[in-house]
């Protein structure tokens, strides 16, 4: 049986509470509002960056920004050689967290608006183009006599047969491949916590199963799908390592013809 609850805890444990949320801050706030864990993590580290080179202690410090400042660090993030896609994304992301103090009525203005970003193209992309021979050698390069090597084939399929976001294949679980409508396909979670539906295609489809069957994973539904041979889920960075680790062999081959 347990203890009584007196009506005078309730009201102390409510006020601590209130204490407390009273107490976060309101950049921390702002932060959490976000859905995206590759936003927030984009957006946190801007943040933090600003806050250390302005030598920032405290919350209080943000009604002291000029725009003079902001310039200061933008000049200061150009000297270190950032791309210019970097730089716009980290002022962005500052003139974000101002828009929401001022919404909460803690700085009387956004500081950030009046600093200009530097031009990025949006429509423009900067990431290197494979070849289909590139591509070809890349799906095969993975060992498909054991485990591993089939596990990073069926890895290697799905960036380039999807074209999906590194954070949204560690996602994928077993039961994300599945028959919809006649067509085997992949629901990824991608920003703003959406699915996205991909259908595949019979090449993608024999790699997967191939290494399903092998791993006996076919039926294990809540797993994750690209697991580490202890069975856990994959992380962003090492999910990476086969994609970099076979594409690095392949352009080395591709030199020396």
């Amino acid at each position: 049986m347990g203890l009584p609850i007196k009506k005078e805890d309730c009201d102390i444990s409510a006020k601590r509470i209130s204490r407390a949320l009273n107490n976060v801050p309101e950049s921390s706030v702002w932060l959490a509002n976000f859905t995206s864990n590759q936003t927030r993590r984009t957006y946190r580290m801007a943040i933090l960056e600003f806050a250390a080179a302005m030598g920032f202690k405290g919350e209080y410090e943000w009604q002291e920004v000029k725009p003079a400042r902001v310039i200061a660090w933008r000049k200061s993030m150009e000297g270190r050689g950032m791309s210019d896609r970097t730089i716009h994304a980290r002022v962005s992301a500052l003139s974000n967290l101002f828009k929401h103090l001022c919404e909460k009525q803690m700085v009387r203005d956004n500081p950030v608006r009046s600093v200009r970003r530097p031009q990025v193209n949006s429509d423009q992309v900067e990431s290197v183009v494979m070849t289909k021979k590139q591509a070809a050698a890349l799906l095969s390069a993975p060992p498909g006599d054991t485990l591993m090597g089939m596990r990073d084939r069926a890895i290697v399929a799905t960036f380039l047969y999807t074209g999906a976001r590194i954070e949204s294949i560690c996602r994928l679980q077993v039961k994300d491949f599945f028959e919809d409508g006649g067509y085997m396909v992949l629901d990824f979670k991608v920003k703003g916590g959406r699915i996205k539906r991909v259908a595949l295609n019979s090449e993608h489809i024999a790699v997967l199963r191939q290494y399903l069957r092998k791993t006996g994973l076919e039926t294990a539904t809540e797993s994750a799908l690209f697991g580490r041979m202890k069975g856990k889920g994959w992380r962003r960075k090492t999910l990476s390592a086969p994609r970099s680790q076979y594409r690095q062999e392949i352009c080395t081959y591709d030199r020396a013809q």
